[in-house]
C-alpha cells in the first residue's frame, strides 16, 4: 500500500535534520552524527535537503526532489569532524498524467583545496635599493628615463602599485637598478617567475604569504540531475566519503596540531601529519539509470598535489546508465584518525 506523505510529516522530518545537524556536538573531536531515514512517497512531491558544510564535514551534499509521481529513498548519514560518509538509494516513477515530470538533482561539495592557475605574473625585482628625490640620469638609454619619486625604501611597492595599476610607467621602473654609489640607473631585464595562467599549487610559498593571487582551475562539485519522463522508472545510487583536515593555511591554536598536517622537509614526501589527522580525500561510488527523460552532469575535481584534474558537462535527452567508481587521495589520514567505520561508531 502506497502511503500519503503530509506536507506536515516532510516539513517535520526536514526540521529533524536540520536540528540534529546544529548539534553543538562537533566539539569534541571524537563526537559524531548518525541518522538514517526511509521515504516512501507518492503524489506532488517537494524535498530541499542540505546536510553538512564543507569545511567542517569534508563536503557538503545539497538535494533536491520535486515532481509528480511515487518514490522510494533510503539515506545514512554518518558526520564527524572533517569527515562525512552518505549511502543514499533512490528509485522514482513519473506518474503517467503528471503535470510536472518527477526529477532529482544531487550536487556534492568538497572543502578540498583544487588546482590553481595564477591570476597575474609575479617577477623578481631588486629589493632595498633607494630613489631619492632628485633627477637621476641614464646612460645610453635613450629616450627612456626615470620618473621623479620621493624616497622608496622597498621597490615591492613599486611592483604592488604596478600589479594594481598596469602602468607601463611603474613597468619601466621596476626594469632599472639602481647605483648607489654613482647614483645612476641601469636597465635591467624584468624576469618572470611565474606568469599569469600558470598552474600553481594554492599552497605556494608566494600564494600563502599573499604575494601572488591565484584563481581555482577547477569547482571542487560532483553533480548530477535526472528528469524522468511519465511513467518510467529511475534509479539513483551513491555511496560516498570525503574527508578535509586541517593543514598550513589554518590555526593550530584551533585545531591542535595533533589533528592537523603541514610541511616537514625531514618527512617523507616532505609532509607531516598528526597522528589524529583525518585526511583530505574523497571516494564515490555511483550508479544512475534514466530510461527515458533529461540526465545532466557536472563535474569539476582536482588535486594540487598530484597535479590532475577530472572535468566533465553532460546532457542526454533519453536513455541514460552510468555506473562509476571515482577516488581522490590527496593525503592519508593519520594512524588514529576517525574514519567513519562501522566498529567506531559504537
Amino acid at each position: 500500500m502506497k502511503l500519503q506523505p503530509s506536507k506536515t510529516m516532510i516539513l517535520l522530518l526536514l526540521m529533524a535534520i536540520t536540528a540534529a545537524l546544529a548539534l553543538p556536538a562537533f566539539a569534541e573531536n571524537n563526537t559524531t552524527l548518525r541518522h538514517t531515514v526511509y521515504y516512501e512517497l507518492d503524489g506532488l512531491i517537494s524535498i530541499d535537503r542540505e546536510i553538512g558544510d564543507p569545511c567542517s564535514t569534508g563536503a557538503s551534499k545539497k538535494q533536491i526532489i520535486e515532481g509528480h509521481g511515487y518514490m522510494t529513498k533510503s539515506e545514512s548519514v554518518r558526520i564527524a569532524n572533517h569527515i562525512m560518509a552518505i549511502d543514499d538509494e533512490i528509485e522514482w516513477t513519473t506518474a503517467p498524467d503528471a503535470i510536472r515530470n518527477l526529477a532529482v538533482m544531487t550536487t556534492l561539495e568538497l572543502c578540498a583545496r583544487p588546482m590553481s592557475t595564477a591570476a597575474f605574473s609575479y617577477g623578481e625585482i631588486p629589493i632595498n635599493y633607494f630613489i631619492y628625490d632628485k633627477e637621476l640620469s641614464l646612460e645610453d638609454e635613450g629616450d627612456l628615463y626615470a620618473p621623479q619619486l620621493k624616497y622608496i625604501d622597498n621597490w615591492n611597492r613599486i611592483y604592488d602599485l604596478y600589479q594594481l595599476t598596469g602602468d607601463k610607467r611603474l613597468k619601466e621602473l621596476l626594469s632599472l637598478s639602481f647605483d648607489r654609489e654613482n647614483e645612476k640607473l641601469y636597465y635591467r631585464e624584468f624576469e618572470y617567475l611565474v606568469n599569469e595562467g600558470d598552474i600553481i599549487s594554492p599552497y605556494n610559498p608566494l600564494i600563502q604569504e599573499g604575494l601572488l593571487v591565484a584563481r581555482p582551475k577547477t569547482d571542487q562539485v560532483w553533480s548530477v540531475k535526472m528528469e524522468t519522463e511519465p511513467g518510467h522508472t529511475s534509479i539513483y545510487e551513491a555511496d560516498f566519503i570525503a574527508a578535509y583536515g586541517p593543514g598550513p593555511l589554518d590555526r593550530e591554536e584551533i585545531y591542535g596540531k595533533d589533528y592537523m598536517w603541514w610541511f616537514d622537509d625531514l618527512e617523507k614526501g616532505g609532509i607531516g601529519r598528526g597522528d589524529r589527522y583525518v585526511g583530505n580525500y574523497f571516494e564515490i561510488d555511483q550508479y544512475i539509470l534514466n530510461p527515458s527523460g533529461e540526465t545532466r552532469r557536472y563535474i569539476s575535481m582536482s588535486s594540487p598535489f598530484s597535479m590532475t584534474f577530472l572535468e566533465e558537462e553532460m546532457n542526454v535527452e533519453g536513455f541514460t546508465e552510468v555506473k562509476e567508481d571515482f577516488e581522490l587521495d590527496n593525503l592519508e589520514a593519520g594512524p588514529d584518525a576517525i574514519t567513519l567505520a562501522w566498529y567506531e561508531l559504537f
